[in-house]
């Protein structure tokens, strides 16, 4: 397989790349992973009902460009060509993820459907992608960059490309968070943008001061966001009680809240067998707001 993949990205000194501890996040997604697999075959006909064939065959290729970027990545003593190529299977990893993400995850307009559903399919997707958001920048950065070499600057300097990356993360963070109360997602980028402030700081890393700075930031902002979906969550289980997911279907439909839609019944007869007239039909008759405009008026005061 090569080198380990924290090594490779300390190999390659871009502005962007986090300190060699924030890789040990693959085990958990590793760990994750390998509980969806579970779950996914335990409950099949279930989750085969719910997400669908398209969820089974999308992860299934995800984890086999996997597979395929952990090799190529591993061997980047190869060259910049390999790395190059890595990036392509990366971005085909992060398609396939919000695919899946989208069928199954967070953002699907279906609450989940017990807490082992949650915990094995839910929370691992989530952590994945937000992983992968930010894995694939420090891979295009890393492939720009040769071994031991300096970031090109593509016209900004590479610092500020770190920067405005780092603040696109934390922007995705707060709309995870907002939109679906995703926690997994915004608590992945904080745990990144810390290690990138880490590994910056560091003498001898191409990030200055202002890298540093704004990574410190985004992960403030990314706890902040973890405080929204946490508190958006247990808002919607505790007092709405509904689903902690999915957020954004329902209250969207509401603006603030579960819909709730009143409808009258709809007589046709009074007890007698006498049609009501149109006027005095509930469903048909003229509402001013008064509660008597509402209530089925007796046969005796219609005589």
């Amino acid at each position: 397989m090569g080198q380990a993949v924290g090594v490779v990205s300390n190999r390659v000194k871009s502005t962007f790349t986090p300190a060699g501890s924030a890789f040990t996040i693959w085990g958990v997604i590793y760990t994750l992973a390998v509980l969806c697999v579970i779950f996914l075959a335990w409950k099949w006909k279930d989750s085969f009902k719910n997400f669908g064939r398209r969820t089974y065959i999308t992860l299934s290729v995800n984890f086999l460009l996997n597979g395929v970027w952990i090799f190529l990545w591993t061997g980047a003593g190869a060259g910049s060509a390999i790395l190059w190529t890595s990036v392509v299977f990366m971005v085909g990893i992060l398609a396939t993820l919000i695919m899946v993400y989208r069928w199954a995850g967070a953002a699907s307009a279906r609450a989940s459907s017990s807490w082992a559903e949650s915990l094995c399919v839910r929370t691992f997707l989530s952590v994945y992608l937000g992983w992968i958001s930010v894995a694939i920048i420090a891979n295009v950065a890393g492939a720009a960059t040769p071994v031991d070499g300096a970031t090109p600057g593509w016209g900004l300097g590479a610092a500020t490309w770190a920067s405005v990356m780092l603040s696109v993360a934390g922007i995705l963070a707060l709309v995870q968070a907002t939109l679906y109360f995703d926690v997994g997602y915004p608590a992945v980028i904080a745990w990144a943008s810390w290690w990138v402030s880490v590994q910056q700081s560091e003498p001898n890393w191409p990030g200055d001061d202002n890298t540093v700075g704004v990574a410190r930031t985004v992960f403030g902002v990314a706890i902040f966001a973890v405080v929204i979906a946490l508190g958006g969550g247990l808002y919607r289980m505790l007092s709405l009680k509904q689903p902690w997911q999915p957020a954004w279907p329902s209250i969207a439909a509401s603006g603030c809240g579960p819909v709730t839609m009143y409808a009258p019944a709809m007589p046709e007869d009074d007890e007698a067998g006498e049609a009501l007239s149109p006027k005095e039909n509930p469903a048909t008759a003229p509402h001013t707001g008064e509660a008597e405009d509402w209530p089925k008026r007796p046969a005796a005061a219609r005589a």
